[in-house]
């Protein structure tokens, strides 16, 4: 057995993550501090929401992510960092603090020049001369000191604060829709039952032009969790398609219904393709051609699907119908504890995901479409694109216009 060990050993240690992994995971924390209020002193103790992990980060570890915050312009989320890392400093002794190989010192630096970087002077000064307590012969402080003081002089002389200099760490567009926690409530004008032969279906327009619709309760408990449990398991299978290695799966998974190998899933598949059609009807869409039916894997980090399009199907599949446009079905699989709202940024559109229900919106017409990570657990989306041919034809509504 030892030569398989050997060879496990060398695998770890030629595919350790480094430093390019390290910024993805660090980007990650990142969105979730801003769109989740998780603070860096939870996040030090391992702690996001009710999910905790083995062992809390070690100082170093902490630094190591401040670094990283730096290099991704996250000024304010540096400061949070700072802040709990000095706090755990403060309760080292000696011994414990002559074991790091950063210092006090080391600290109130990267915390005033993050201080300057937001304008705030009066801070980054107020952390230079906390270096200055504790080494009065610091060089560096001591030229800091002098440059913040006149900063501070012309300032005064000038009669008004330094303006506010917004970097690239602010909120996004995506960050604060994913941050809204109260969800709209249905708004009885834009609700209304469609029939489809004998099924009655609750429709929400959230949108007409470009036209987004949110069907309501469509699929039933075990349709979704029949397909969502098929695709964990195929994910499963490919992470570890070959022996001894791990591979990342892929962001996707293509139902088919002739390759479901369970005849309760090619049910449910059938069930889930008959009942999208009928949607389809619904709205008076015209599908020229159905893509294959994909099932998406929402984590921590969110997706944005337009970084996706051509994997996904979102894009028109052949010359002839270049104009036409990608409109597409978004099948909730399942509800996600905290997070994993479908977020049609362009449109200002955020919709907190409810297992059964399904989101219809134009793909090519709004492209930054994205998922919100989520907390306690990961969501489960079916995403069936489908083309339609450029309209022409009248509709009744257009003719007033």
């Amino acid at each position: 057995q030892v030569p398989a060990m050997v060879r496990r050993l060398v695998y770890l240690r030629e595919n350790l993550p480094g430093m390019q992994e390290t910024s993805h995971v660090v980007s990650y924390l990142a969105q979730l501090q801003r769109i989740h209020g998780v603070t860096a002193d939870d996040l030090a103790l391992g702690k996001v929401k009710d999910m905790t992990s083995l062992r809390p980060l070690s100082l170093q570890e902490q630094l190591d992510i401040v670094k990283n915050l730096q290099d991704l312009d996250e000024t304010s989320l540096v400061l949070d960092w700072l802040r709990s890392i000095n706090s755990s400093y403060s309760k080292l002794n000696h011994t414990q603090r002559a074991q790091l190989n950063f210092s006090e010192i080391d600290l109130y630096h990267m915390q005033a020049s993050a201080f300057y970087s937001m304008r705030n002077v009066d801070e980054a000064l107020a952390a230079t001369e906390k270096i200055l307590m504790i080494d009065p012969d610091c060089q560096l402080a001591l030229q800091n000191q002098k440059f913040f003081k006149r900063k501070l002089e012309k300032v005064s002389r000038i009669g008004r604060n330094a303006p506010d200099v917004k970097t690239s760490g602010s909120a996004s567009k995506y960050h604060r829709l994913c941050s809204e926690k109260v969800q709209k409530k249905m708004s009885k004008k834009k609700c209304r039952l469609d029939r489809v032969g004998f099924r009655h279906y609750k429709v929400e327009t959230l949108r007409r032009k470009p036209e987004v619709v949110l069907y309501h309760d469509v699929f039933p408990e075990s349709t979704v969790q029949v397909l969502r449990d098929y695709a964990r398991n195929k994910q499963w299978d490919k992470a570890w398609a070959v022996k001894e290695k791990y591979h990342t799966p892929n962001i996707n998974v293509e139902l088919v219904l002739s390759r479901l190998s369970r005849t309760h899933a090619r049910r449910e598949m059938r069930n889930l393709q008959r009942q999208l059609a009928d949607l389809a009807k619904v709205t008076g869409r015209r599908p020229v051609r159905w893509a294959g039916l994909q099932v998406i894997n929402v984590g921590l980090e969110g997706m944005h699907l337009s970084r996706h399009t051509t994997r996904l199907q979102l894009v028109p599949f052949e010359v002839k119908y270049k104009r036409s446009h990608v409109a597409a079905f978004l099948v909730f699989m399942n509800s996600a504890m905290d997070g994993g709202q479908a977020i049609l940024e362009k449109l200002g559109i955020s919709v907190a995901p409810k297992q059964g229900s399904v989101l219809f919106y134009y793909a090519t017409q709004t492209k930054a479409n994205s998922f919100c990570p989520t907390i306690g657990g990961s969501l489960w989306v079916a995403l069936q694109p489908l083309y339609e041919k450029p309209k022409d034809y009248c509709l009744a509504e257009d003719e007033d216009q």
